[in-house]
């Protein structure tokens, strides 16, 4: 049995009731199996962008399950990565845990990310008929940025983008082909429902009633909030045939949940249409086996991706076919010449690989000796040359948002910009008529700007001045934010999404009372179905609306951190992958734009999600670090609440009550969740096992006999 499984046995079922599991029907016939997660998850709510027009309102119930499986998919290509003995060749013997191999692959799906972001970019204006050239002097960076020099043999030259060695794709569709829309309309949203006195007196004095009618009313009073209209949001649905491999699609989506830097990067660079695109749910849902979590791209869109980087959308593949080391060719900031490729990973020499922190390479050119700090400077001394060449309507880099989240070109007269005018004026008032050249580093260039800085000027003009010059000390690459770390990063909380497996839950959606068994079993023969769907309930229903109530803490607190539980987390995460969307709703909800920060320190944390439970249960009542394992999720759907048991947790909640009665005195619902979740657990366990799978009528069966 997996240490997963065992993980989810130990921490949901009592002791006394775990040699006590229900005796259910196999099967060998896999049409008689159940299906889990049921497809009807997916449908509760619309996936598409079409159906959520062009309203901001939060992640719904079916987008959420298919972000679980999307970390699933993400979860089983690392594993599959650190496990492939091949790449001891590729990459050679670095760690124990093989980490540098995921390092590796990360940074080559990083190159690969960049030239399908652009790609896709220019394709959707070439679909809609606009012009490529973006932003005054920005949309071309990118594109140098992506060059590879005539004559590299390399797969993965210029700044470590992939190689694309064709021309622009001529064969793609015709303009309207694979479902590209342009949405508009209007959306009501009322904060002031969630944040003012009036809300909050309203949830203190429901505690007048029974407590499943105060958690109804707790949950009305969120979902009123939505009422009240703010502006239009233009959404864009993401062809089929563009959707990209897994590995660039784990890039993108760590990108967008830093959304200050993806915003930030996507307005400098111009790149209006694959920023005003909505998340692919539907696709990506498409694209992934609900069983084995493999995900497998149309063949549309891998001929694209193939056209577009002339690799294999596969990167696994990719890597393993060539049998090479990957490489990356650099570009000296002293003469300006390629030289010889880099390996990306190098075990045989400290400090010679790319992803050495200590990296270095002499150009075979000038001899200059080449580093990551050295190319960092280079990054921001070009972006000042820029600057002062493009005119007075250029702007710096994460300068192009305000605190609400507005971009600077829907209303630059907004005193809001009066810190990162600032910081645009600072670049020019110290860098106009200097030349600067590879000897100025990256110090000497900030103790330029920080030595021009009047005495008086407010805190928030310095920090806004550290926040640019933290999108060049971050990565040489293009981009603001290092994404080979924040994909790093990004999979601890994919780690615990697969050791929670909410995705499998008998609790992820809400189920209709036990007695519409009886009416609802035909029915349900031809769909396999273990639950009898209700869309108004469920371990997901409750996360979104729990993931409402914390984002009008922001307005209830502000300037305060905030941290979520990891059921609210999920929901954010979901959320972010609409960027246009995200703002829309950052600025009805909290009043201000709020950025996703994962690099913050434990303690910090601990301390700002004490003041969050305190905060969250003043304002809404309730646990908010509630549990959300199988067994506490299950009962809340079967109407039984977890938090009226008093003691530890261990001892908290139905399990504590039927602990303490003993098996012959616990309660028709006490079974149902019982019953429900030990076939649940029996249904994976014979999945990871690859035994014969059990009869999805041996559920209802077992239920009617309790």
């Amino acid at each position: 049995m997996s240490s997963l499984l065992t993980t989810i046995l130990k921490h949901t079922t009592p002791p006394m009731l775990r040699t006590t599991s229900p005796k259910f029907p196999t099967t060998t016939s896999k049409s008689d199996e159940p299906v889990i997660p049921d497809p009807a998850v997916f449908t509760i709510s619309p996936l598409d962008t079409t159906a959520l027009g062009t309203h901001a309102p939060p992640p719904s119930v079916s987008q959420c399950a298919v972000h679980l499986e999307l970390l699933q998919a993400i979860s089983k290509l690392r594993h599959r990565v650190v496990k492939e003995a091949a790449f001891i060749e590729i990459f050679g013997t670095v760690d124990e845990e093989r980490e540098t191999w995921w390092g590796a692959f990360v940074e080559v799906a990083v190159g690969r990310f960049g030239t399908w972001w652009w790609g896709v970019e220019e394709e959707l204006r070439r679909r809609e008929g606009t012009s490529c050239e973006g932003s005054p002097g920005r949309a071309g960076s990118i594109r140098r940025g992506l060059a590879i020099p005539k004559g590299s043999n390399t797969a993965w030259g210029g700044n470590g983008e992939c190689k694309r060695t064709t021309p622009s794709p001529k064969n793609t569709p015709p303009t309207g082909v694979g479902g590209l829309a342009l949405l508009e309309g209007k959306k009501s949203i009322s904060p002031s429902r969630l944040a003012g006195r009036d809300s909050l007196q309203s949830l203190r004095s429901a505690s007048g009633g029974s407590k499943s009618e105060r958690v109804k009313e707790k949950a009305q009073s969120v979902k009123s909030g939505i009422t009240e209209a703010v502006e239009s949001v233009h959404l864009r649905e993401l062809p089929e045939d563009l959707l990209p491999p897994l590995d660039v699609l784990m890039v993108w989506h760590a990108y967008m949940l830093n959304p200050r830097c993806y915003n930030e990067d996507a307005l400098h660079y111009g790149l209006n249409l694959i920023h005003s695109t909505a998340f692919p749910w539907a696709h990506i849902h498409a694209a992934i086996n609900s069983e084995t979590f493999t995900y497998t791209l149309p063949d549309s869109a891998a001929r694209f991706f193939e056209r577009l980087t002339n690799q294999s959308p596969r990167l696994m593949d990719e890597l393993l076919w060539k049998d090479v080391a990957p490489r990356k060719s650099i570009k000296c900031p002293a003469c300006g010449k390629v030289g010889a490729p880099v390996r990306i990973c190098d075990s045989e020499k400290k400090g010679g690989g790319w992803m050495d922190v200590d990296f270095k390479t002499d150009c075979a050119e000038c001899g200059n000796v080449i580093d990551k700090e050295g190319l960092c400077s280079e990054k921001l001394r070009l972006e000042i040359e820029e600057l002062l060449k493009a005119g007075p309507e250029a702007r710096m880099r994460m300068t192009n948002l305000d605190r609400q989240g507005r971009s600077f070109a829907e209303d630059p007269t907004s005193p809001t910009w009066e810190s990162m005018n600032f910081v645009n004026d600072l670049f020019r008032r110290t860098f106009t008529g200097v030349t600067l050249t590879h000897t100025d580093t990256f110090s000497t260039i900030s103790d330029h700007l920080h030595a021009n800085i009047p005495a008086e000027t407010p805190a928030a003009h310095t920090a806004a001045l550290t926040l640019v010059l933290s999108a060049f000390s971050a990565t040489p690459r293009k981009f603001s934010l290092n994404l080979n770390g924040a994909v790093i990063r990004q999979f601890s909380f994919v780690a615990k999404m697969n050791d929670k497996l909410w995705i499998r839950s008998p609790g992820l959606v809400g189920r209709l009372p036990l007695d519409s068994l009886s009416s609802m079993r035909a029915k349900l023969g031809a769909t396999r179905s273990c639950v009898l769907i209700d869309s108004d309930a469920g371990f997901l229903k409750r996360a979104v609306v729990r993931y409402e109530g914390f984002f009008a803490l922001f307005k209830m607190h502000p300037g305060q951190m905030l941290v979520p539980t990891l059921d609210v987390d999920l929901v954010w995460h979901s959320a972010m992958l609409t960027p246009v969307g995200y703002r829309a709703w950052c600025r009805a909800m909290a009043g201000r734009f709020i950025d996703h920060d994962d690099k913050i320190g434990t303690g910090t944390l601990d301390t700002a999600f004490e003041f969050t439970g305190e905060a969250f249960a003043k304002a809404f009542g309730g646990l908010y670090g509630k549990c959300c394992c199988w067994f506490c999720e299950a009962a809340v759907s079967e109407g039984l609440d977890p938090e009226e048991e008093e003691g530890g947790r261990e001892k908290r909640g139905v399990w504590g009550r039927v602990w303490a009665k003993g098996k012959e005195r616990e309660g028709k619902k006490e079974r149902a969740v019982r019953i429900r979740v030990e076939f649940y657990k029996e249904v994976e366990r014979r999945r990871r096992a690859g035994e014969a799978g059990l009869a999805w009528g041996g559920l209802w069966e077992a239920l009617r006999r309790s």
